[in-house]
């Protein structure tokens, strides 16, 4: 089953009920029937935002895309492939992890590409915390596939634990006071740049979230005019033509993807040392194939109530680490191991 990497979520589901190729590109989906190792998590141990419905712990993970879950929660055994050193000669084994909190949804809507969702945040039930509180387990990192690639035969690259990624990695302090505090992966953002020239905006610093699950990247107001306004401008420059709005995503142009390349960069500091981020086109823009068309990766944070995300369009050719070893939580951005 392919499921999503979802940073900004605390409940892993995964698809229970058949789903024909209009609804899903893939039609699979988990028979819970057939599995010995599922149990439904029972009322007493169902907690906000789950409730209890006809005797069984119920929720409804909706997302700021509009897409939604219905699940009914679990408690299920989940096998990864374990590697303790990372050398040629570690050879993976597998590893069962019993009694994992997973919703097992009923209906689904939006998940064309995908059977679940892995939720990976601070929250009490992700899949994260179980390995923390179980296995202690204080840090991991993810690549997101790159969206040209395309998802048939390709997984993201997840490490769980203590392995050498890269010594190329910057950290920013991870921050606990924004938005969810306690769940959420805070960051502190400085300033923006595009092609080497600072934005002439005056609201930084401003705190975001990390968040895998979410596609466009959603600043403030006046950052995100001044930065549209400017590429609205080097997309008149570039011959793109008009502008126009797709699936609520604005601007958007009827240009071919490799015209993506000819964009400018953005680059983003974060608070610390040298923390900068530097964004190629292909994180700036995404093609959407349904339409033939490439839109840009921002938004504004107001659609989503004024929460400031990191999306997946800006995650991708970037590995990702959470670390909370030690009582050091920071998060590391490195684009130099994907």
């Amino acid at each position: 089953m392919m499921l999503n990497i979802d940073t900004g979520h605390s409940d892993s589901w995964v698809r229970c009920h058949d789903c024909d190729l209009v609804s899903c590109s893939q039609p699979t989906y988990f028979n819970h029937h057939n599995s010995a190792s599922y149990n439904k998590l029972p009322c007493g141990k169902c907690s906000w935002p789950a409730r209890c419905r006809t005797s069984e712990c119920t929720l409804q993970s909706r997302y700021s895309n509009g897409n939604f879950a219905h699940s009914v929660l679990a408690l299920e055994t989940f096998t990864l492939q374990i590697q303790n050193g990372g050398g040629d000669d570690d050879e993976p084994r597998e590893k069962k992890f019993q009694n994992v909190p997973v919703g097992c949804s009923y209906a689904d809507v939006g998940f064309h590409d995908i059977d679940g969702s892995l939720a990976l945040s601070r929250g009490k039930r992700s899949f994260y915390t179980f390995l923390k509180e179980n296995y202690s387990v204080n840090k991991f990192s993810y690549f997101l596939i790159d969206r040209r690639v395309g998802l048939d035969g390709v997984s993201a690259d997840l490490i769980f634990g203590e392995s050498e990624v890269s010594r190329d990695i910057f950290y920013t302090p991870m921050i606990d006071d924004y938005y969810h505090p306690g769940q959420d992966y805070g960051v502190v953002v400085t300033g923006i740049e595009v092609q080497g020239q600072k934005l002439a905006e005056t609201s930084f610093p401003i705190k975001m979230v990390i968040d895998s699950g979410a596609t466009t990247t959603d600043l403030p107001d006046p950052i995100y005019i001044a930065l549209e306004k400017l590429f609205l401008g080097y997309a008149n420059a570039m011959g793109w033509g008009s502008p126009y709005r797709i699936l609520g995503r604005r601007p958007c142009y009827k240009v071919i993807e490799d015209d993506i390349a000819d964009s400018p960069t953005v680059t983003f500091t974060f608070n610390g040392s040298d923390a900068k981020m530097l964004l190629l086109p292909y994180s700036i823009w995404s093609y959407v194939p349904d339409v033939k068309a490439v839109c840009f990766g921002f938004g504004s944070a107001s659609k989503n109530g004024g929460v400031n995300i990191i999306g997946n369009i800006f995650q991708q050719h970037t590995r990702i680490v959470i670390d909370q070893t030690m009582g050091n939580h920071r998060i590391g951005f490195d684009p130099s191991s994907c």
